[in-house]
């Protein structure tokens, strides 16, 4: 029991990633994201991550995501987005002649209206319902 006490939120973590990637995917055939997002992976490079990227390579538009199992207020929430801007400009596609498109996804997050903006998407579970 302690095993699973000490990796269940692990566990979850990865598997939300998982789900967050099949969200964004969904919402973007609504035309809820500000493209379609077809091409979708994981970026890294030596000890830094981006835990999902998708592309639209006709068009050089990026958007970089950070999901995280955890409730977040506001102040956590642009922490991870100002790392997430600086993990963006290591990633090496098109640089200074891409759109680039940021997006936070966790567990709940309080004042999210207020972190969305023209190149920033935010959602946690309750989101999830659209």
């Amino acid at each position: 029991m302690d095993i699973i006490k000490n990796d269940f939120n692990t566990f979850v973590g990865k598997k939300f990633e998982d789900i967050s990637r099949d969200f964004l995917y969904e919402i973007s055939l609504k035309g809820l994201t500000p493209f379609r997002l077809l091409n979708i992976g994981t970026w890294w490079e030596r000890n830094e991550e981006i835990d999902i990227v998708a592309l639209d390579k006709g068009e050089r538009k990026i958007l970089f995501c950070e999901t995280k199992w955890q409730d977040l207020n506001r102040s956590e929430a642009e922490k991870i987005l100002e790392r997430l801007r600086e993990k963006a400009s290591m990633v090496k596609w098109f640089n200074g002649k891409r759109k680039e498109y940021f997006c936070l996804i966790c567990k709940r997050l309080r004042d999210k209206k207020d972190l969305r903006g023209k190149d920033c998407l935010v959602f946690d579970l309750e989101d999830f319902e659209l």
